[in-house]
């Protein structure tokens, strides 16, 4: 028998009513419903659900989408998604980055390329709240 032509992807999935105190390293998928008080890197895509909280971070991905409350800096390689409803509150360093009318961004973006992979404490001033609007 030959072998499919569709691989599968590892999935991790931290469901709501999960707290992980610690960090999480993984391959794949990452899907947060529950609660990750620590350092989370993702080689795949980050999901973070309306009941997900990432608390201290950092949090590295290749890609995110983010629905729930994140307390943290963010590394991402790709896109950062922060969808209606969801609150960011820490320094964003990414390729690209869309926030959806309704969701509350508080902190400071760069582009990926253009910051150190490691992000020094002492760089990041007090947060101020950015404003985003869409349409017309």
């Amino acid at each position: 028998m030959g072998e499919s032509s569709q691989t599968s992807q590892p999935f991790t999935y931290v469901s709501d009513g999960t707290a992980v105190d610690g960090s999480i390293r993984t391959e794949g998928r990452l899907r947060v419903d529950g609660t990750v008080r620590g350092s989370v890197h993702v080689d795949g895509i980050l999901e973070l659900a309306p009941s997900g909280r990432i608390e201290e971070g950092p949090v590295h991905a290749e890609r995110m989408v983010l629905l729930g409350e994140v307390y943290a800096d963010l590394v991402c390689q790709g896109l950062v998604e922060i969808m209606n409803g969801a609150v960011v509150q820490g320094r964003i360093q990414a390729s690209r980055l869309d926030v959806e009318e309704g969701a509350r961004f508080v902190g400071e973006s760069a582009p990926f390329e253009d910051v150190p992979a490691a992000l020094d404490d002492a760089a990041i001033a007090e947060p101020s709240e950015t404003g985003v609007s869409h349409g017309a």
